[in-house]
């Protein structure tokens, strides 16, 4: 079924450490409009760092891949990028820098789906093929 009241959100969140993280979040409307966001979240206080609309509509069993990445230390990069699963992958969508302390060492990784309070029925999330990946030392282009 489509989500119904304020939609479906995903969340796949990296660099767990207690109860901070980075995490892209893609919601998905009861309208069928999508939102792709990145964020920090530190001692459970949770901060936006960046939001794009994702093009297009959506509707119920569409598939969508999602992708999240978060590099550096002292200062990290968190970036995200959603398509749809049958297309070509996109550059990254959404990238914020951020600098919190509590959030610059490595940490867990967790996959949360849930349905808005005020949905009139539950929604189905199907999560598959979860790949991890260490991250790769990137050379300045030049």
């Amino acid at each position: 079924d489509a989500p119904t009241g304020g939609g479906s959100f995903v969340n796949l969140g990296v660099r767990r450490i207690g109860t901070s993280d980075y995490r892209a979040r893609l919601w998905v409307a009861s309208t069928g409009l999508a939102q792709l966001s990145v964020s920090r979240v530190v001692s459970g206080a949770e901060t936006v760092l960046q939001t794009v609309r994702l093009p297009g509509t959506y509707a119920a069993g569409d598939v969508l891949r999602v992708r999240v990445e978060a590099v550096g230390s002292g200062t990290t990069t968190v970036q995200a990028k959603a398509w749809p699963v049958a297309g070509i992958e996109p550059d990254w969508l959404v990238s914020a820098t951020d600098s919190s302390v509590e959030l610059q060492g490595a940490g867990g990784l967790y996959l949360q789906g849930y349905t808005s309070g005020s949905a009139s029925r539950p929604q189905v999330i199907v999560a598959d093929e979860l790949h991890v990946t260490p991250a790769i030392a990137r050379v300045p282009a030049g």
